[in-house]
């Protein structure tokens, strides 16, 4: 142990010689202490994997002396014929959790603000539109419809930042009830049908019979299907083919409902996959399609398949089409009264 990690553990490393790891520190999921099980070390002796963590993973190292910091590690093997040992690099995460912290409130307090004007612009331009304040001329009947598309464009973009800063901060309420992925599919294709009719594609649902309900929030769930669904759209050509499936699989030894939404639309370039799920990252090929968009769909999605302990990924070729996957745990997920429902 070198001298930043006594300084950083309030322990010197003559101290710790011959001591559990479990007594010198425990490791924590935000308020929620680790069992023994499942502490990234025994992870790492149970798969012989290295096992790493940042700031996106919400965990804390505590002290003896009580002292609790936001952690981000790197825990790999070092094996040879006679042991396994590991070797732990860790850094404290406390600066960046501080300015993530601030990040956050300062989108909620922006967004707060935006969303009062914008409101009431939407307001008074849908007054005009509606003929509630008298007939307009052409024009001014498409300046008014274009205030009125922008306002409601920001609504949406502010809902969105909202809803994605008050999940990273776990500010959301969770009120998971019984829901059928089918049923909740067949009306986002329901709602989505003129765009799907205007481009003429064909959609293919092909859900499997029989399939349990699960116990998950509703709304965070139909916002999940109608933002890869409504992607898949926007970005295949007319006359192309959209597939959505969904059906049990394993993953780790626990069942998930394994769900597939595929296109033939124009697909990711290589060079931008990495950054996909980024906010406002957006490639270069979707810009020219859909200049206006926000970037921020599928860093929701992303958001919200975590919250419920799922994983997103993707299958993409330039020019040939995308695969989006998600899954969800056949368990559910637990309740939580937090600040704030969905926004968008």
């Amino acid at each position: 142990m070198n001298n930043k990690a006594e300084d950083i553990l309030d322990i010197s490393a003559e101290d710790i010689v011959g001591k559990n790891i479990k007594d010198i520190l425990t490791v924590w999921k935000g308020n929620i202490a680790l069992d023994e099980k499942e502490m990234p070390v025994a992870k790492m002796f149970k798969t012989r994997q290295a096992v790493y963590a940042n700031i996106k993973d919400d965990l804390y190292f505590k002290t003896f002396s009580g002292k609790k910091f936001p952690v981000g590690f790197a825990i790999t093997p070092l094996e040879d014929e006679r042991m396994m040992s590991a070797v732990i690099i860790f850094w404290d995460l406390t600066e960046e959790k501080n300015l993530d912290k601030a990040k956050n409130s300062f989108i909620s307090i922006a967004s707060h603000q935006l969303r009062t004007p914008l409101t009431s612009l939407r307001w008074i331009s849908e007054l005009f539109l509606f003929g509630d304040v008298g007939k307009l001329t052409g024009k001014q009947l498409e300046f008014m419809e274009d205030m009125h598309k922008g306002s409601i464009h920001l609504l949406e973009l502010i809902g969105a930042l909202l809803t994605i800063s008050r999940l990273e901060a776990g500010r959301a309420t969770i009120d998971p009830v019984p829901t059928d992925i089918a049923d909740i599919t067949k009306e986002v294709i329901k709602q989505l049908k003129p765009q799907i009719s205007s481009k003429q594609l064909i959609i293919q649902f092909k859900p499997e019979e029989n399939f349990p309900k699960i116990n998950v929030a509703a709304e965070f769930l139909r916002q999940t299907v109608l933002n890869l669904i409504s992607n898949a759209i926007n970005y295949t050509p007319n006359g192309g083919r959209i597939d959505i499936s969904f059906k049990k699989e394993l993953f780790d030894k626990k069942e998930y409902a394994l769900f597939s939404i595929k296109d033939t639309g124009i697909g990711i370039p290589q060079k931008d996959q990495k950054r996909i799920f980024e906010k406002f990252y957006r490639a270069d090929n979707a810009v020219a399609v859909i200049p206006s968009g926000s970037g921020l769909g599928l860093n929701l999605v992303q958001s919200i398949v975590a919250m419920w302990d799922g994983k997103i990924w993707f299958e993409s070729v330039e020019g040939k089409g995308t695969t989006f996957f998600f899954t969800i745990p056949l368990t559910g997920m637990q309740s939580k009264k937090g600040e704030v429902k969905l926004f968008v």
